[in-house]
């Protein structure tokens, strides 16, 4: 096992992760654009039905990298400093959640922000204890019998009640879009298998090249028996879906290509690092990539009415990666820019509760509540970004890593 820093200044951050979130983003684009572009036909069949499904794997990719990030920075005693800091981003988080799902006209729930949320307690109050990584590998491995083998046996009221949903995720809760079990797996194993060096620190000497070489084989190993079992279910007649509720076929299916994929943004990395940075996500970038590619497509939508060709769906597919990877960037640059950090805070956090407040109540407006939301959800990115609070109140301490 790779020993992960012993204190989380430590923590340069890592290439391979920052590729590994880019990906992660490019999926999501693939899925979200081809729902909004193409026809229902259009969205199952042929080469844009498979880069559609292929989307769908987008959260997988984003909460195994949460819990990787965290497994990359913990390692060290918990200050006081480092709790308010998680309080913060987790609030944030909640918001631009509930943003979200103003948007849609729906009734408060847990949608992706939100689990990503749970996802950063979780994985942080593993971290603290004594042996992390089997703790996060035991949790998991409960998860997954818990959605696989007791949900199904669970009696039907139990089933449907909201509690027994979010946590053995056997049913469908209406506005909980990641119950507990099986999606918190994801997270805990990002968690063990960064601190057992799936996306090597940035800082020289953390890891042998022998010692990636033996990562990357043993990676691919695990995605191939499990991607093997995912043809071996296709051939059967087995369906894959994880709306809602997320089936046994996807959940293999989403193990082998997370390990994959992180397989191959680790060789990315070091083979050809100058070249994948174009890819790269890092910080509130990762975070503003969701809002300014839902913001872009409404926009497209707006512009140019569908349905869509499946050759202009990949054309504009295309250009809505380049261009909600540059924009989360520049927007991160500028607001992580001292002569704006101050400022920018406050003003954030002002524009943060109109939006809330607007988007409530024009939530039948479509347009409208979408403009809104998109606005509350960039500025909940400039509060993650300038770290303003942070540096009013303490000014000579680093806070932990992202």
């Amino acid at each position: 096992m790779i020993p992960a820093p012993a204190a989380s200044r430590a923590y340069a951050g890592s290439l391979a992760l920052d590729v590994f979130r880019g990906l992660a983003a490019v999926l999501m684009v693939l899925n979200h654009a081809g729902f909004a572009w193409l026809d229902a036909a259009a969205t199952g069949h042929g080469v844009s039905g498979l880069l559609v499904f292929t989307g769908s794997l987008a959260p997988v990719l984003f909460f195994l990298a949460t819990g990787s990030a965290i497994g990359l920075a913990g390692g060290g005693r918990a200050s006081p400093g480092d709790w308010t800091s998680l309080a913060w981003k987790v609030a944030l988080l909640l918001v631009a959640d509930q943003l979200a799902i103003l948007a849609r006209s729906q009734q408060p729930g847990l949608d992706f922000f939100g689990f990503i949320a749970l996802a950063m307690v979780v994985v942080t109050v593993v971290d603290r204890q004594r042996q992390p990584v089997r703790l996060a590998c035991v949790l998991a491995a409960m998860l997954l019998v818990m959605r696989l083998g007791v949900g199904p046996l669970l009696p039907p009221e139990l089933q449907r009640s909201p509690w027994g949903s979010f946590i053995f995720g056997a049913l469908g809760q209406p506005n909980v879009g990641y119950p507990l079990a099986p999606w918190m797996v994801f997270p805990l194993l990002g968690y063990a298998l960064a601190r057992a060096g799936l996306f090597p620190s940035d800082l020289p000497g953390q890891v042998s090249d022998d010692a990636g070489r033996r990562r990357r084989a043993w990676m691919a190993a695990a995605s191939v028996a499990l991607l093997v079992a995912t043809a071996g279910l296709t051939a059967m007649g087995k369906s894959f879906f994880r709306w809602g509720v997320m089936n046994a076929p996807f959940l293999v299916l989403s193990l082998g290509s997370v390990l994959f994929a992180a397989m191959l943004c680790s060789f990315a990395a070091a083979r050809w690092p100058q070249l994948v940075r174009h890819l790269a996500l890092r910080g509130p970038a990762a975070y503003l990539v969701v809002p300014m590619h839902y913001g872009l497509i409404h926009v497209t939508k707006i512009l140019l009415p569908p349905p869509w060709s499946p050759l202009a769906y990949g054309a504009g597919a295309l250009c809505l990666v380049v261009l909600s990877i540059g924009l989360s960037r520049k927007v991160a640059a500028w607001i992580a820019a001292p002569s704006t950090a101050a400022a920018g805070g406050w003003l954030a956090l002002a524009l943060c509760g109109l939006a809330m407040l607007a988007a409530s109540l024009v939530a039948s407006q479509t347009h409208l509540a979408m403009g809104l939301a998109t606005l509350g959800q960039v500025a909940v990115g400039a509060l993650l970004g300038v770290r303003w609070r942070a540096r009013l109140a303490a000014p000579t301490v680093s806070g932990r890593a992202r």
